[in-house]
């Protein structure tokens, strides 16, 4: 009798100590788990930290380009096309200084989106503005820096007012004026938002042609308004909020 419950409790101690040891065994692997989940997500954070602060470096070059657009205009009436170039990927403008030191005056700045083997580069280079130039076709940009690298995609499109708010389009195509605004956006190659579209409106810092050596650009660049007489002294049109003197002449 006492033999046997010896041996019963000794049955129990084991199924006991197999209990424990499956038990462990959970709670080992849960620990491992969980580690590793731990892991994966600090290196995805850090990760999309890298790929935030990339594409706001990237962003930062772009805009300064962008805000430093010059208006040039190919011709001398008001109808001819002015020096820019809108795609999907890829946009062509003047700057008034392309920020490589090698050239001096106005460049011509080419801002476009390349991809191989699953990654999106987006590369920017530049070339000096001639006296005469008609066009990008047949120029050779050069100085070539890459503004974003990563598995991405680009896509560019400008906007046009219209009734009080922009309306964006795939690619420009009004060549006797610029775009009020253009918008860059990068996204992964699943199409998922990477960052929220950076939005850039365009000041236009001066207007002009490209040849201005040229005595008939010169003088529509200096022609008075249609309809405006340039002799006519400005003083026989007073200005009706000046409050004068009562004699004519003004305060």
């Amino acid at each position: 009798m006492t033999q046997r419950s010896h041996d019963r409790q000794a049955g129990f101690a084991l199924v006991e100590s197999i209990a424990v040891l499956a038990l462990s065994g959970l709670v080992l692997l849960t620990l491992v788990i969980t580690s590793d989940l731990v892991s994966r997500n600090s290196n995805a954070t850090a990760r999309t930290a890298n790929a935030l602060e990339t594409v706001a470096v990237g962003f930062k070059a772009v805009r300064r380009d962008l805000e430093g657009v010059r208006f040039i205009r190919i011709g001398t009436f008001a109808k001819d096309p002015i020096l820019f170039s809108g795609a999907p990927q890829a946009v062509a403008l003047v700057v008034a200084d392309d920020g490589s030191g090698k050239s001096e005056g106005e460049s011509l700045v080419l801002i476009e989106a390349r991809y191989a083997n699953g990654i999106g580069t987006l590369i920017r280079s530049s070339a000096q503005l001639q006296p005469g130039a008609k066009g990008f076709g047949g120029l050779h940009f050069a100085n070539q820096a890459v503004l974003l690298s990563g598995p991405w995609r680009y896509k560019l499109a400008y906007g046009e007012m219209e009734e009080g708010s922009l309306k964006w389009r795939e690619a420009w195509t009004a060549p006797e004026r610029l775009p009020a605004a253009i918008r860059l956006e990068v996204t992964g190659n699943s199409g998922d938002q990477v960052v929220p579209p950076l939005v850039v409106r365009l000041h236009i810092d001066s207007g002009g042609c490209a040849d201005a050596a040229r005595a008939e650009c010169a003088a529509a660049q200096e022609a008075p308004p249609e309809g405006e007489d340039a002799n006519k002294d400005p003083d026989q049109n007073p200005d009706p909020n000046d409050p004068g003197d009562g004699n004519g002449q003004s305060l």
